[in-house]
């Protein structure tokens, strides 16, 4: 019974989105934490929100580079390119995340 209590317990915890609210331009942006991404990717919506000039065949070049999509499900996916020049990281137990300096 507890084997099964912690089986599900961790499928639901394995399975369960992080989201986080941030700031692009001073403009809030609710984002979708994924560490499996190499790429962060904003929706075209919310680009066209904040008024950022979008580029075709953009390469990432630097800090602050997002992918833009259209027809999005999430205004940001959070992915490894922004987390690694925050210096952030998930931090699964706490259901959380953690920015460093």
């Amino acid at each position: 019974m507890l084997n099964a209590r912690l089986q599900k317990e961790q499928g639901i915890r394995r399975h369960s989105l992080l989201y986080v609210d941030m700031k692009i331009n001073g403009h809030a942006v609710r984002a979708m934490v994924d560490t499996g991404a190499m790429r962060s990717i904003l929706a075209s919506d919310v680009a066209k929100q904040l008024g950022l000039k979008l580029k075709t065949n953009l390469s990432l070049a630097g800090k602050g580079n997002l992918l833009v999509m259209p027809r999005h499900t999430y205004q940001l996916i959070l992915g490894q390119d922004l987390m690694g020049e925050a210096n952030a990281m998930r931090v699964p137990h706490l259901l959380g995340m953690y920015v460093g300096n």
